[in-house]
């Protein structure tokens, strides 16, 4: 089992705190365990989402584009955070995993076809 200690600035900017985790399942440490971490992440439940900005700079997409593919069905659809009370999305995610899906395979298309320029 691979696992991996975050360390680093409190996430309330407080000394003394504990280490902000930036996903994964959190479990306690072992009692005895030799470190002075309290929280430990596993890797293998990892799952992390990317806001839209970031989606928009891995797949150098802009914000319309991304909206018609996904329409389209041709892209991760975005899994939606937070609705309004009026049940309007107003925070979406996608899921890393799949835009590297979506990227290796619009990588062995682009490579399989010839070039335009």
């Amino acid at each position: 089992m691979q696992e991996r200690l975050r360390g680093g600035k409190p996430a309330n900017g407080l000394r003394g705190a504990c280490p902000q985790v930036l996903s994964g399942p959190v479990v306690p440490l072992t009692p005895g365990h030799a470190t002075s971490e309290p929280w430990r992440v596993i890797e293998e439940h990892r799952i992390a989402l990317v806001a839209p900005r970031e989606t928009r700079r891995i797949t150098s997409l802009s914000a319309s584009t991304i909206r018609r593919l996904v329409e389209a069905g041709n892209f991760p659809r975005p899994v939606v955070l937070s609705r309004n009370r009026h049940g309007k999305p107003i925070r979406i995610a996608y899921v890393l995993a799949e835009l590297e899906e979506w990227s290796a395979q619009r990588i062995a298309v682009g490579r399989d076809s010839p070039p335009t320029a």
